[in-house]
């Protein structure tokens, strides 16, 4: 049951898309309890947490892991009001491990800034996460904008509409999931991949040329072409519409041309075509079936409008 709990748990954070799962304590100690969470069992981990009930800020000069990774100049940030919640995280990362290759590190985030703003109306909660990813060959934007809806969210404030959420996941189990979970339903609207490409192609290049002197730059250009167009081919037999499986191509294709630097920026974007909820109960079904076989997520693609700009 722990897993589900676990699973459930990482579910309905996402989908309110917001951190604290306790707002209904104050801002400055919900702050503290996120940056004590990313400093767990970090040696010599030190922070300073300013602010009030209302906002608050919790910044770190470093947080070093074991595994030769590490966070600089950390910051979060949190804003809460009786229908609002804010939060913010900023990072630098630094590699400390001399097994990484120099190469390697330039494909490697060295900076991410997310935020999560989000609103209750009536009995919808509504949100959206906006993160940057910052390496020296690519910058990586995403977007992600949903809801969970509830009757139980009416008439209340954000705070305790988090706190019940909380005490529901710890009092659940099987004799009851279904019928606690059949109160939600959710909406994932609207996913947007902006990727940028900085010298993407000449760096990969010098990356596997390394593993391989004799490499060229026509196999490069031939790997990544294949790789293009065996995306239509993996999806032949998914059962996708024509639609989906052209636009998947052309997502594909963008990507391509980042990889070849034929082009310097891709915008992917999907929005969902239907405007009815999911019952939370079947999303977490799903997901659970995802797991046991990724390709299942290949048929609900048909449920998203798929658009594709490239620069």
């Amino acid at each position: 049951m722990l897993n589900f709990k676990n699973a459930t748990y990482g579910v309905l954070m996402a989908l309110c898309l917001v951190s604290p799962l306790h707002a209904k304590i104050s801002a400055k100690d919900s702050v503290e309890k996120a940056m004590i969470g990313l400093g767990k069992g970090v040696s010599n981990f030190t922070y300073d947490c300013q602010g009030n009930d209302v906002k608050a800020s919790c910044v770190a000069k470093k947080i070093d892991y074991e595994d030769g990774i590490g966070f600089r100049n950390v910051k979060l940030d949190y804003m809460i009001d009786n229908k609002n919640l804010n939060g913010a995280i900023s990072f630098d990362i630094q590699v400390s491990d001399p097994r990484v290759d120099r190469e390697i590190l330039e494909f490697t985030p060295k900076r991410v800034v997310c935020s999560s703003p989000s609103s209750l109306q009536g009995k919808t909660h509504k949100g959206q996460i906006n993160c940057e990813i910052i390496a020296p060959t690519y910058v990586l934007k995403t977007k992600g904008v949903g809801s969970m809806e509830s009757h139980r969210f009416l008439n209340k404030d954000i705070d305790k509409v988090f706190d019940e959420l909380g005490q529901m996941l710890e009092d659940i189990d099987d004799s009851n999931m279904q019928q606690k979970l059949k109160d939600f339903k959710v909406d994932i609207r609207e996913i947007v991949l902006d990727v940028k490409g900085i010298q993407f192609a000449n760096k990969m290049f010098n990356v596997l040329k390394k593993d391989d002197p004799n490499f060229t730059k026509e196999q490069y250009n031939a790997t990544v072409n294949m790789g293009v167009a065996m995306v239509p081919v993996g999806l032949a037999n998914a059962r996708v519409s024509e639609s989906s499986l052209e636009q998947v191509s052309k997502a594909a294709a963008a990507l391509g041309d980042i990889a070849l630097s034929k082009k310097q920026q891709a915008i992917i974007t999907l929005k969902r075509k239907s405007a009815a909820m999911l019952e939370l109960a079947d999303l977490l079904d799903l997901i659970a079936k995802i797991d046991a076989d990724p390709s299942v997520l290949l048929k609900y693609l048909d449920e998203y409008e798929i658009s594709v700009v490239t620069r």
